[in-house]
């Protein structure tokens, strides 16, 4: 029984769906993949019918996903807006998330791992899918 995506959406990869995938690194846009700050959790969640929403490891966001074929198309709408003075950095990893997520252009399933790649073939984000 195929799963038709909603009307007006191109909707997300069943793969990408019901999990919670957590982040394990993150592209320090200098050039280099870190690891997130210690004590800090970043999350994507997919829906089927093309919601993404998580933490950014301080302030919730959420936006919209959309998968064809291994691309990728993602937009963060909005993000609440606490603040957090601990960890040391965890603000400026947040921002770096947030805009790193829109630059995603392709997406690759390995060994239970998700990876977010951008059109330069630069990996931007990679997650893991929680138990």
């Amino acid at each position: 029984q195929p799963i038709e995506p909603p009307v007006g959406g191109a909707g997300v990869d069943p793969a990408l769906t019901d999990k919670t995938w957590t982040l394990i690194s993150l592209f320090d846009g200098a050039g280099a993949m870190v690891s997130p700050i210690a004590g800090t959790q970043i999350t994507a969640n997919f829906t089927a019918d093309g919601t993404l929403a998580g933490s950014a490891g301080c302030n919730d966001y959420t936006g919209s996903a959309s998968t064809v074929a291994g691309t990728i198309s993602i937009s963060t709408a909005a993000a609440t807006r606490k603040f957090c003075a601990e960890p040391a950095g965890i603000m400026d990893q947040e921002a770096l998330y947030l805009a790193l997520l829109p630059t995603a252009s392709s997406y690759a399933l390995e060994n239970g791992q998700l990876t977010l790649t951008a059109g330069n073939g630069q990996p931007v984000a990679i997650y893991v899918a929680a138990q």
